[in-house]
Protein backbone atom coordinates (compact mmCIF):
# COMPACT_ATOMS: atom_id res chain seq x y z
CA UNK A 1 0.00 0.00 0.00
CA UNK A 2 1.27 3.37 -1.20
CA UNK A 3 1.07 6.85 -0.05
CA UNK A 4 0.88 9.80 -2.03
CA UNK A 5 0.62 12.49 -0.56
CA UNK A 6 0.73 14.31 3.05
CA UNK A 7 1.53 17.20 5.15
CA UNK A 8 5.02 17.98 7.08
CA UNK A 9 3.39 17.48 10.63
CA UNK A 10 2.42 13.87 9.11
CA UNK A 11 5.39 12.91 7.22
CA UNK A 12 7.40 13.99 10.70
CA UNK A 13 5.36 11.42 12.94
CA UNK A 14 7.18 8.85 14.89
CA UNK A 15 5.66 6.43 17.36
CA UNK A 16 2.46 4.93 18.09
CA UNK A 17 -1.25 5.29 18.21
CA UNK A 18 -4.42 3.13 17.12
CA UNK A 19 -7.30 3.36 15.24
CA UNK A 20 -10.04 5.44 16.50
CA UNK A 21 -12.54 5.67 13.30
CA UNK A 22 -12.83 3.49 10.32
CA UNK A 23 -15.35 4.69 7.28
CA UNK A 24 -15.74 4.04 4.18
CA UNK A 25 -12.95 6.27 2.40
CA UNK A 26 -11.20 7.78 5.67
CA UNK A 27 -9.96 6.46 8.95
CA UNK A 28 -9.07 8.39 11.87
CA UNK A 29 -5.85 7.39 13.81
CA UNK A 30 -5.70 8.50 17.63
CA UNK A 31 -1.88 9.63 19.62
CA UNK A 32 -3.07 9.44 22.85
CA UNK A 33 0.56 10.72 24.09
CA UNK A 34 0.58 13.92 21.78
CA UNK A 35 -3.79 14.20 22.09
CA UNK A 36 -3.61 14.66 18.43
CA UNK A 37 -5.56 12.54 15.51
CA UNK A 38 -4.50 12.39 12.06
CA UNK A 39 -6.54 10.83 8.97
CA UNK A 40 -5.63 8.59 6.31
CA UNK A 41 -7.96 9.49 3.11
CA UNK A 42 -8.84 7.64 0.21
CA UNK A 43 -6.95 9.12 -3.17
CA UNK A 44 -10.01 11.06 -4.34
CA UNK A 45 -9.86 13.14 -1.47
CA UNK A 46 -8.08 16.21 -1.16
CA UNK A 47 -5.59 16.88 1.20
CA UNK A 48 -5.52 18.23 4.18
CA UNK A 49 -3.65 19.12 7.36
CA UNK A 50 -2.54 15.84 9.61
CA UNK A 51 -3.32 13.63 6.97
CA UNK A 52 -2.47 11.41 4.26
CA UNK A 53 -4.04 10.37 1.37
CA UNK A 54 -3.08 6.71 0.28
CA UNK A 55 -3.17 4.75 -3.58
CA UNK A 56 -6.80 3.19 -2.49
CA UNK A 57 -10.37 3.94 -3.72
CA UNK A 58 -12.11 2.27 -0.84
CA UNK A 59 -10.97 0.82 2.75
CA UNK A 60 -13.18 -1.55 3.17
CA UNK A 61 -11.90 -4.13 5.66
CA UNK A 62 -8.48 -3.02 5.59
CA UNK A 63 -8.85 -1.02 9.30
CA UNK A 64 -10.51 -2.18 12.53
CA UNK A 65 -11.14 0.18 15.07
CA UNK A 66 -8.45 -0.32 17.89
CA UNK A 67 -5.72 -1.38 15.20
CA UNK A 68 -2.35 -0.40 16.68
CA UNK A 69 -0.44 1.73 14.14
CA UNK A 70 3.59 2.41 14.56
CA UNK A 71 4.79 5.28 12.34
CA UNK A 72 8.55 4.62 12.20
CA UNK A 73 11.44 5.60 9.31
CA UNK A 74 9.97 2.97 6.95
CA UNK A 75 6.53 3.91 7.09
CA UNK A 76 3.25 3.17 8.73
CA UNK A 77 2.28 -0.23 10.04
CA UNK A 78 -1.07 -0.80 11.02
CA UNK A 79 -2.08 -3.80 12.75
CA UNK A 80 -0.17 -7.33 12.02
CA UNK A 81 -0.53 -7.22 8.20
CA UNK A 82 -0.75 -3.62 6.80
CA UNK A 83 2.26 -1.66 5.89
CA UNK A 84 1.99 1.91 4.56
CA UNK A 85 4.75 2.70 2.02
CA UNK A 86 6.10 6.05 2.62
CA UNK A 87 9.07 6.53 0.73
CA UNK A 88 7.28 7.85 -2.57
CA UNK A 89 4.77 10.08 -0.70
CA UNK A 90 5.05 13.77 -1.52
CA UNK A 91 4.51 16.80 0.83
CA UNK A 92 1.69 18.27 0.18
CA UNK A 93 1.97 22.32 1.11
CA UNK A 94 -1.31 24.01 3.02
CA UNK A 95 -2.65 26.99 0.36
CA UNK A 96 -1.43 30.33 1.94
CA UNK A 97 -5.05 32.57 2.56
CA UNK A 98 -4.36 36.47 1.90
CA UNK A 99 -7.87 38.54 2.80
CA UNK A 100 -7.17 41.81 1.08
CA UNK A 101 -9.05 44.89 1.41
CA UNK A 102 -10.62 43.93 -2.33
CA UNK A 103 -11.43 40.62 -1.58
CA UNK A 104 -12.86 42.13 1.88
CA UNK A 105 -15.10 44.10 0.13
CA UNK A 106 -16.71 41.54 -2.03
CA UNK A 107 -17.99 39.48 1.12
CA UNK A 108 -21.68 39.59 0.89
CA UNK A 109 -21.65 40.62 4.71
CA UNK A 110 -25.71 41.61 4.56
CA UNK A 111 -26.09 37.86 2.79
CA UNK A 112 -24.51 36.55 5.83
CA UNK A 113 -26.42 38.72 8.30
CA UNK A 114 -29.85 37.58 7.32
CA UNK A 115 -28.61 34.23 7.55
CA UNK A 116 -27.41 34.83 11.06
CA UNK A 117 -30.42 36.48 12.10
Amino acid sequence: MWALTADADFLAQRGQGQVEQVFARAVNIALPARQQLLTLLCEEYDNAPNSCRLALTHFDDLFRHGDKVQFDDQGITVGQHLHIEMSRCRRWLSPTLQMTAVNFHLIAWQQWHDIIH
